[in-house]
This record gives structure tokens, C-alpha cells and sequence, in this order.
């Protein structure tokens, strides 16, 4: 099974919200080869910028640097097709996402 990690919850995760036991549960079951985590080059960004603008640029660079290779995350870099494709696509995907496709992000989080 695939699990998508969003900007939101890995700053749920990172900021120690009540919700991050959620995120955690996801990095165990990828640890233990059970699911693999996947996360869009494009969230990296946006969580990198939101810590710099948030906190402070070393905060932003400890994680790119540190944290985020330590974490059993794949970095799914996007095309522009897919990027512009995207839009397109998204009314006919349900959420949750279709199959085996299981996407953590501010919504699920936020439930627990």
C-alpha cells in the first residue's frame, strides 16, 4: 500500500500537534516495510518555506538537511504535465483517493 504524506501533515507531525500520533503511526508502518510513504517534491517546498517564514531559515534547513532524509519518505518529483493535469484529474478522484492509495494530510489528521 501506498500512503501520501501532504505539507500539512508533516508540519502536524513537525509542530507536535495532537494529530501528529497519526503521521507517527505512518512512518512506523513504513519502517516495518508495511506501506511506502510518498510526498510530493512540491510539499517538500512548501514545508521548507512555511518553517523559513514561520520559525527561521536554519529551522527550514535542519529539516532539508537533517530531518527530512531521515524520515522513510520517497520524493515523488512531478512533471509539468502532471502538475497541469492535476486539476483536471482531481473531480473524478473520490477522497479518500482510489484503491491503494491512502492519503495522509490536513483532513485525516486532523480527525485524530
Amino acid at each position: 500500500m501506498t500512503e501520501v504524506l501532504d505539507s500539512f501533515a508533516l508540519l502536524v507531525f513537525m509542530n507536535k500537534e495532537t494529530a501528529a500520533r497519526t503521521v507517527q503511526e505512518a512512518f512506523a508502518r513504513a519502517d516495518q516495510g508495511k506501506v511506502t510513504l510518498i510526498r510530493s517534491a512540491i510539499n517538500a517546498a512548501e514545508v521548507y518555506y512555511i518553517l523559513a517564514k514561520r520559525k527561521s531559515k536554519a529551522d527550514a534547513d535542519i529539516w532539508k538537511d537533517e530531518i527530512m532524509p531521515s524520515l522513510s519518505i520517497q520524493i515523488h518529483v512531478p512533471t509539468l504535465d502532471n502538475i497541469m493535469s492535476g486539476p483536471t484529474r482531481r473531480p473524478n478522484i473520490p477522497f479518500p483517493m482510489r484503491m491503494h492509495l491512502r492519503r495522509l494530510s490536513h483532513f485525516n489528521t486532523k480527525a485524530v
